[in-house]
């Protein structure tokens, strides 16, 4: 009986300890063994392999020519002979609004065997 104790608290210590360094190796993957019983062994192979390959290159030249001219100066009223002579101005304005986007870039990259799809364990 002390055997059998003795053996219990061992697998449950070594397991506690597997299972701590493996949680940060397999994060994402999830094991479930069923279906064992007393004296039964269980044993699970996980092979995860994932290359991730990121290039991106840009490459921009823009160049932006902007004029914008409002004038009202330089009226002249002069050589009028006879009656009121007036001259009205409007108001001058003038605007350029310039919008450049160039060199965004977006790469998704999952981090897990299939995405959020757990991986799948060898049982033996």
């Amino acid at each position: 009986m002390k055997n059998i104790l003795k053996r219990t608290a061992s697998v449950a210590v070594a397991g506690a300890l597997l299972l701590q360094f493996s949680s940060t190796v397999f994060a994402g993957t999830r094991v479930v063994i069923r279906n064992n019983g007393a004296h039964s062994r269980n044993r699970v192979r996980i092979q995860s392999t994932q290359d991730v390959d990121v290039t991106q290159t840009n490459r921009a030249n823009i160049t932006n020519t902007v004029v914008a001219v409002a004038n009202t100066g330089d009226n002249l009223a002069n050589g009028n002979t006879g009656g009121n002579t007036s001259i009205t101005t409007g108001d001058a304005s003038a605007s350029a609004t310039i919008v450049n986007v160039a060199n965004a870039n977006i790469a998704v990259v999952n981090t897990c065997c299939n995405g959020d799809t757990p991986c799948e364990p060898v049982v033996e």
